[in-house]
């Protein structure tokens, strides 16, 4: 359920190229287990609305690396 409303079009945000004024954001998150990510971008009231979500678990090697690695 969670995941069905997180990708739904009331969360999502179509990207909007043409407009300098509105970058994107990239917010990055990494644990022992797995790593995340979300681009972002404000909407036309200046609220940040998601554009994508990535994560992927670690394979095992990749667990005895630091999360700054």
């Amino acid at each position: 359920m969670i995941k069905k409303d997180l990708v739904g079009s009331d969360t999502l945000a179509w990207p909007v190229y043409n407009d300098p004024d509105r970058p994107f954001i990239i917010r990055t998150d990494a644990s022992h287990a797995g790593l995340g990510a979300i681009l972002l971008q404000n909407d036309e009231n200046g609220v940040q609305r998601p554009i994508t979500y990535a994560s992927r678990s670690l394979s095992a090697d990749e667990i005895k690396w630091d999360t700054r690695e």
